[in-house]
């Protein structure tokens, strides 16, 4: 998508910080960002349904991962990955995950990525998290967006982190 940016001083400073009412973008597109800097500046082509079966069982469509293009140099995208990584270890995000990184899950290398603003559609208080988790080749993208509407009742950064702990809990055999 493209951004609009308006001449004036004032305008250029909101536009840099990602939404404005004119600028917007979905949780996909979040997602998307974030998938980005997890594979090294590639974007992978995004699909929502992973397979499909019919009623006996036999796969009968199956998605194939495939590449969209280069979207940031590799060493753009390191750079970004230690700034997000930065936000859950100390910044914005470091009180929802705090004590994840002395649990089970502290071999994983977790990045985010915070916003909030007040929206109109639907009204009410927007609170967002973009982020990544990966360890070994084992990588995920994620975005969440709540919306509340007087006050914050739980912020995104911790529904991620609990969405984390599901994705990546131990499977016991």
């Amino acid at each position: 998508g493209m951004a609009w940016v308006p001449d004036e001083a004032w305008g250029i400073a909101e536009s840099s910080s990602g939404f404005t009412k004119n600028n917007r973008m979905s949780p996909l597109q979040g997602a998307m960002m974030a998938a980005i800097v997890v594979n090294d500046g590639v974007l992978m082509r995004p699909y929502v349904v992973d397979q499909m079966k019919d009623l006996g069982g036999e796969i009968v469509y199956s998605a194939t991962p495939g590449l969209s293009y280069a979207a940031l140099q590799p060493e753009v995208a390191n750079e970004l990955k230690k700034l997000m990584q930065l936000t859950v270890r100390r910044g914005t995000s470091s009180g929802a995950f705090r004590s994840f990184f002395r649990g089970p899950l502290s071999y994983l290398d977790v990045g985010g990525k915070t916003g909030s603003l007040s929206g109109d559609a639907p009204k009410g208080k927007n609170d967002w998290f973009v982020g990544y988790a990966e360890n070994e080749g084992r990588k995920i993208a994620f975005a969440v967006l709540t919306i509340n509407k007087d006050f914050w009742r739980v912020k995104s950064a911790f529904l991620a982190r609990r969405a984390l702990e599901i994705y990546y809990r131990p499977s016991y055999v």
